[in-house]
């Protein structure tokens, strides 16, 4: 049979128990202890813990251990649940020393929380005012930063459209600028192969006009060609019809 010496109790009491012995060594005798269960259920294998250790403590130390019913929430709650609890304690062998329930006790708390719950309440307002301000700020600076990168991202889309449309038209103004160009060339030529100014002016002279211009020949169809020249000056009436059918006699003679 193994001898219990000083040395092995103290090395098997819990962290309680050692409490509590240190407590009685200085004087205070007295033991209480409580189990607060909330009658909204029934109890589980954690609850029968719980009661181990409060009555069990009570029971060993010769103290008392109050049940205190938890009745803080009374949508949840209900007497089957209260009647159970009671059961299962006395099932597991204690008695408590009173029963107690937390609503006892609303008064009492209502008169002293009015100070307590402003200075709480004051302070979690100034705690959250901090919190809240700056992260305000960098909320509406991230929020003005992104307006501003999709104002320019939408800018940016706007002018490389508009300088696609720009770029196209270039594009299409330059071949249409190139084909006027080869046109006018090709009428150039065949201007130059179906009537020759050096002939008009050697006709012009012919039927009596000293330095004839351009600008004093009206339409001259030619032969065999659709081109014409044409002048805008200004003809008086018989002579200068007839000085023209003779420019225009001379010029078909020169041709044939």
């Amino acid at each position: 049979m193994a001898i219990e010496t000083n040395e092995t109790r103290e090395k098997s009491l819990n962290f309680l128990e050692e409490i509590i012995e240190t407590d009685i060594a200085k004087g205070n005798t007295r033991v209480q202890t409580r189990f607060p269960p909330e009658p909204n259920g029934y109890l589980h294998i954690g609850h029968a813990k719980s009661i181990c250790i409060n009555f069990g403590l009570a029971q060993k130390y010769g103290g008392k251990c109050n049940l205190r019913f938890d009745d803080t929430n009374p949508v949840k709650e209900d007497v089957e649940y209260v009647d159970s609890i009671k059961r299962d304690i006395r099932w597991l062998g204690f008695e408590w020393a009173q029963e107690r329930y937390a609503s006892d006790y609303f008064d009492q708390l209502y008169e002293r929380s009015p100070e307590t719950a402003a200075e709480r309440n004051a302070r979690r307002r100034a705690q959250f005012k901090a919190s809240v301000r700056p992260a305000q700020k960098v909320s509406f600076l991230a929020l003005l930063g992104f307006a501003c990168v999709s104002l320019l991202m939408v800018s940016l889309l706007l002018c490389y459209v508009r300088l696609n449309d720009i770029s196209r038209s270039i594009v299409s103004m330059k071949s249409e600028i190139k084909q006027l160009e080869v046109e006018q060339v090709s009428l150039l030529t065949q201007h130059e192969k179906v009537f020759d100014l050096s002939a008009v002016k050697e006709a012009a002279e012919a039927a009596g006009m000293v330095q004839p211009s351009e600008s004093q020949i009206y339409n001259i169809e030619l032969p065999g060609a659709n081109q014409a020249v044409s002048h805008s000056g200004r003809r008086s009436a018989g002579s200068a019809e007839s000085l023209l059918d003779r420019v225009l006699d001379k010029l078909r003679g020169l041709l044939e």
